[in-house]
C-alpha cells in the first residue's frame, strides 16, 4: 500500500512539472509573439520621410541635445521632460561628415596590442627602479 502511495505521489509530481512547464513555454511564446507585433507596429509609426534625428547626447537624466533634420535643414534642439528649446539652425557645413550606413569608421592608427604592450613596458620600468 505504502509503494503504490509513493508511485503515485511520484508520478503525480512528475505530471505537476510537465504541467508547469508547458504554461511556462506557452507564456514564453505570446510573450514573444506580441514583442514581435508591437515591435513592428512601433517601426511602422516612427518611420518617417522627412524627420530623422542624426544625433543624441544625453546631458543629464531626462534632458538632451539632438541635432534633427528635417527636410533638408539642420537643427539643435534642446530636448527636456515638458518642452522642447530650439538651440540654432545649423548648415551642412557645420556638421562634420557621417560615414555611410554599411562603412566602416575610421580606425586608430595604433592597435589595442600595442597600447597594451608600451603600458606594461612603462609599469615594469617603474618596479624596476
Amino acid at each position: 500500500m505504502f509503494f503504490i502511495a509513493a508511485v503515485s505521489g511520484r508520478v503525480n509530481g512528475i505530471l505537476q512539472f510537465v504541467t508547469v512547464l508547458l504554461i511556462f513555454v506557452f507564456v514564453l511564446a505570446i510573450t514573444w509573439v506580441c514583442t514581435r507585433l508591437f515591435a513592428g507596429y512601433q517601426q511602422k509609426v516612427n518611420h518617417t520621410k522627412h524627420i530623422r534625428v542624426i544625433e543624441s547626447f544625453r546631458i543629464s537624466g531626462n534632458k538632451l541635445i539632438q541635432i534633427v533634420a528635417i527636410g533638408k535643414a539642420y537643427f539643435a534642439i534642446g530636448v527636456g521632460k515638458e518642452e522642447i528649446t530650439l538651440l540654432s539652425k545649423l548648415s551642412e557645413d557645420e556638421l562634420p561628415i557621417l560615414p555611410e550606413a554599411g562603412k566602416e569608421l575610421p580606425t586608430l592608427q595604433e592597435d589595442f596590442k600595442d597600447i597594451l604592450d608600451k603600458l606594461k613596458g612603462k609599469m615594469t620600468g617603474k618596479r624596476e627602479k
